[in-house]
């Protein structure tokens, strides 16, 4: 099943992102997490397009249809989906000069995945899936076997503080699905330390899907990246892209892919309250 569809934000010709400021075209190939869609990161996408960033939004395969799509579609589809979306990329036209990935949840660890494979000049970060919580990796685990009796269980969507907001996610999860996210998981971690790219990540204190050893796996396995910089948000869950913090993480997106590359370093930041 390819996938179903790419869409693209044109850039602002005046923001800080431009050519005419930066002297640099920059693409941002950004992913949406397990069972949503490219509505959960459309804000964080617009804010970057504003900046002057050509942006591709890919609607990864199985999603945005209805939940038993996604039981047919292997792990390595959604891998193949990102990398398409990387090598398609141009800005208004013509090929970018720089490549950026970027991605929430499950979309951060695709966004790592291709990171290790392609060359990219920055990773930006909304709470990477680089580790389940302990009965989310059971299921996974043992979701080849039981996905035929149970085909799907409660949605793991709509974390989010901010009230009446919704990310358009499936409404049932589906099981054998679990146990692709579960393999995308063991192949990508092995390979965080071919990621050369500076990463900018964002991680919610109060995360009811992502458990906080999912950092811990990423600051260990991501020794080779030029530049680590983590910023704390003290008053979003889980979607953080459409929380409170979401226009924080605009802001910063487009500082860091503003500033020139430092030294090798790693910074933890907070966000406002």
């Amino acid at each position: 099943m390819a996938n179903a569809s790419i869409h693209y934000m044109p850039p602002a010709a005046d923001g800080v992102l431009a050519p005419s400021r930066t002297n640099r075209k920059i693409g941002v190939v950004m992913i949406h997490g397990f069972t949503s869609v490219p509505e959960s990161i459309r804000p964080w996408a617009t804010g970057l397009a504003e900046a002057g960033a050509a942006v591709s939004l890919p609607l990864l395969s199985g999603h945005g249809t209805r939940w038993q799509d996604m039981n047919r579609v292997p792990a390595g589809q959604w891998r193949d989906d990102v990398r398409q979306a990387v090598d398609s990329l141009h800005y208004q036209g013509e090929p970018v000069d720089e490549i950026v990935v970027a991605g929430l949840s499950m979309g951060a660890t695709l966004a790592l995945d291709v990171a290790a494979h392609r060359k990219v000049s920055h990773v930006l970060l909304v709470n990477p899936a680089l580790r389940l919580k302990t009965l989310d990796a059971w299921g996974g685990a043992l979701a080849p076997l039981l996905h035929r009796v149970i085909p799907s269980v409660k949605p793991v969507a709509d974390d989010i503080a901010r009230p009446g907001v919704t990310e358009g996610a499936y409404p049932r999860t589906p099981v054998a699905a679990v146990a692709e996210l579960a393999a995308l998981i063991r192949t990508v971690v092995p390979q965080l330390s071919s990621v050369a790219a500076p990463i900018t990540v964002f991680r919610a204190d109060q995360d009811h899907v992502i458990p906080e050893s999912s950092m811990q796996v990423l600051r260990a396995g991501a020794t080779n990246t030029a530049q680590y910089t983590e910023h704390r948000l003290s008053d979003s869950f889980h979607v953080a892209t459409l929380d409170y913090d979401a226009e924080y993480i605009i802001e910063e997106s487009v500082r860091a892919l503003a500033a020139p590359l430092h030294t090798t370093q790693s910074s933890i930041e907070r966000g406002p309250r």
